[in-house]
């Protein structure tokens, strides 16, 4: 059975997906000329800040309201002032969650070097697709250029999918 989180991380990674597809489907069709006064790696520098911001954003709003720091701080102030036990009872279990955090630290590694690893594969294959952009409109191999970026993309969600379990 699917939680809620699961379901919140399977969503984002998926919109992250698609975004990298399309973006790179569009890029295939942009005309020659706009590829000839622009530097590649400015190119993918941005695709990849643009498209992690908009997710952060879609995380922002599915995080919820306890977002910002003031607002938990009150929050917790609130909670000492109705019910101290509680309150330390949230801390105490805050403090456990980070123990754990700790404990699981070297497999988080680990994930987070897999999905740095995706992340570094995709950004190669842009860096082919505006390198290689002549070569693969003249060939018509936009298909093929398509589907290496797909599959890239796939391995990339489903190893921040791993990741962002564990968090």
């Amino acid at each position: 059975s699917m939680t809620s989180q699961t379901i919140v991380i399977s969503t984002r990674t998926a919109v992250l997906r698609d975004m990298i597809i399309d973006l790179h489907k569009h890029l295939l069709t942009l005309p020659l000329s706009y590829f000839h006064n622009k530097r590649a790696g400015d190119l993918v520098s941005r695709v990849y800040s643009d498209v992690s911001m908009t997710s952060a954003s879609m995380d922002s709003i599915a995080r919820g309201v306890l977002q910002s720091s003031s607002e938990i701080i009150i929050t917790m102030f609130i909670l000492f002032r109705t019910d101290a036990l509680f309150a330390f009872t949230i801390l105490a279990l805050g403090m456990v969650h980070m123990l754990v955090t700790k404990v699981l630290g070297a497999t988080f590694k680990n994930r987070a070097k897999e999905v740095s690893d995706k992340m570094g594969m995709m950004s190669a294959i842009l860096m082919e697709t505006f390198i290689g952009v002549r070569i693969i409109k003249s060939f018509a191999a936009e298909k093929h250029d398509s589907g290496k970026i797909a599959d890239s993309a796939n391995l990339f969600r489903k190893h921040l999918m791993r990741l962002k379990v564990m968090t």
